[in-house]
């Protein structure tokens, strides 16, 4: 309760967990001089991605979010639905999967 009254209402269990988390995974953003992404992803993405346990997977999931515009909510669906990334590596049609057009 002191903390709270403190440091404020942002530092919960899970958002201490995810600031460390990311801290540990992105630390050229932490350091850098405006302690921002070269790619403007936002806190809530950075979230999101932080689930994606694959180094290579959330390199992709996050360039993809850049390129593409992907709101929160699109990359959740993308990184939930977990077989995404793997058949975008699979597959001859990325077009079509990034449509929802190809099946599996």
């Amino acid at each position: 309760m002191e903390q709270k009254r403190h440091n404020g209402n942002g530092f919960t269990k899970t958002n201490l967990y995810n600031f460390y988390s990311f801290y540990k995974e992105y630390p050229e953003i932490f350091h850098s001089v405006s302690g921002k992404s070269d790619r403007l992803l936002s806190w809530t993405h950075y979230c999101v991605l932080l689930q994606v346990k694959d180094r290579r997977a959330r390199d992709w999931y996050e360039h993809e979010a850049f390129q593409e515009g992907w709101s929160v909510r699109t990359l959740q669906r993308n990184v939930l639905s977990s077989q995404y990334y793997y058949r975008m590596l699979k597959t001859q049609q990325p077009e079509a999967v990034k449509q929802g057009k190809c099946r599996y």
